[in-house]
């Protein structure tokens, strides 16, 4: 992932060089960039959570996140069996600069990692101290890659050697189709080109292309001292190098954010997300739909910079990674 990890640099670079009177929006604020990334889901173009406050003419939005994602999970049905073990490192760059008086285009590079990890003790423990059920995660060996689905009769999938590279190119046009002090709305186009390897678990094979619907509310929960963020969406997945013939022909997505600015630095976030289903198959493991949840915050550590952190869980268990930890810098220029 040396191409990848020189991509980060670059953009960490860029981000501390931003000036102390650069536009200085609170990206703190932002929802969380997440997005299912279990090793069937996150292959077919799912959008990740944005706001509906676009840059202006001129502005550059500048998000870098590192992702770590532990999946343990097996099931079987008659005609299907799966199991789903290891760890997935993703690292994202994604650029977004305002252009005429309403639009703002985007571009998202990826690249991904898929091996043994190192967190399972880790997350034994976490199950432990809060109750959390582990599937029989603490029965299997720890630190282990293996991610096996069998479809009637054929192996559709075996993944049991580290692998990393890039994922799939997203670019992206959003139109800001209202703006003022109570709420933003705009409406985003995505496609997701197939730069990535669908046998490896980096890409979908396909073009993938969504529409989105994003709401910035900054009014109806001032009371509570709250913003949110609202998205719904139609995913018109592609590529069937993995699952054939069993490929959704549309799925919808949807994020709910809640913000609350606790000082001028420190914002904490909550924020749900799903999709429906995205391929038949009899195991939610294989793309069925998916509710995830997810904890944190931003710290603004400079004008227009935050780091944020972010702890997600998922709410239908086997239908995402067991846990997936975000860190990320976002800069507004």
């Amino acid at each position: 992932m040396l191409r990848q990890a020189g991509l980060l640099l670059a953009g960490v670079l860029l981000l501390a060089g931003a000036r102390a009177d650069s536009p200085a929006k609170a990206p703190g604020d932002a929802p969380f960039l997440w997005r299912n990334s279990g090793p069937v889901a996150t292959l077919f173009g799912l959008p990740r959570a944005r706001s509906a406050d676009l840059p202006a003419a001129g502005e550059l939005y500048v998000d870098l996140l590192v992702e770590l994602a532990s999946h343990f999970t097996s099931a079987q049905s008659p005609r299907e069996s799966v199991l789903i073990d290891g760890e997935t490192t993703t690292v994202v760059a994604r650029f977004e600069r305002g252009f005429g008086q309403h639009w703002a285009g985007s571009l998202e590079l990826v690249g991904m990692r898929h091996g043994g990890g190192f967190l399972d003790a880790f997350i034994d423990q976490w199950h432990d101290w809060f109750g959390l059920p582990d599937g029989g995660r603490d029965a299997a060996p720890r630190d282990r890659l293996r991610m096996v689905w069998d479809a009637d009769g054929q192996r559709r999938l075996l993944l049991e050697d580290s692998h990393a590279g890039p994922g799939d190119l997203r670019v992206g046009v959003a139109r800001s189709l209202h703006r003022s002090a109570a709420r933003d709305v705009a409406l985003r186009l995505d496609a997701e080109l197939p730069t990535g390897r669908a046998s490896r678990l980096t890409g979908s094979g396909g073009v993938d292309v969504a529409l989105g619907l994003n709401v910035t509310e900054r009014a109806a929960f001032s009371g509570l001292g709250l913003g949110s963020h609202v998205t719904l969406g139609v995913l018109r997945p592609a590529g069937t190098d993995l699952v054939g013939h069993r490929l959704r022909d549309l799925a919808g997505f949807g994020h709910w954010t809640l913000v609350w600015p606790v000082t001028a630095r420190l914002t904490l976030k909550a924020q749900l997300d799903g999709h429906t289903e995205l391929v038949r198959s009899d195991l939610k493991q294989i793309g069925g739909w998916s509710l995830q949840g997810g904890l944190g915050g931003a710290w603004q550590v400079g004008p227009g910079l935050a780091l944020e952190f972010a702890v997600y869980e998922d709410l239908r268990p086997g239908s995402a990674p067991d846990v997936s930890f975000q860190f990320a810098l976002r800069g507004r220029y």
